[in-house]
């Protein structure tokens, strides 16, 4: 993606991190969000992305436990969880 070009030329770009990390959240993809917002902190950043970095990983979380529902075919549960991961993606 463009964002993703933009960081390998100025990876410690704070807001075109932030924004990947929303991108990548809004795709479902709470893990590697994680890992965006992470990479923010560990650059020590003035960026407050706690509140952001909290909902990326309960989301990750969320979909952890609705795959190892789906593993175990518990499909109750696992649609549960899966409806509560929508939640962050639609964030």
């Amino acid at each position: 993606t463009d964002i993703t070009k933009a960081l390998e030329l100025e990876p410690n770009n704070a807001d075109w991190r932030v924004q990947k990390a929303k991108l990548l959240k809004s795709l479902g993809q709470c893990d590697r969000a994680v890992a965006e917002y992470q990479q923010i902190t560990k650059a020590g950043t003035s960026e407050d992305v706690a509140t952001l970095l909290q909902e990326a990983s309960e989301c990750e979380q969320v979909i952890g436990f609705a795959q190892k529902a789906l593993m175990n075919e518990d499909y109750k549960a696992a649609a549960h969880y899966f409806k509560v991961a929508m939640k962050f993606v639609d964030q």
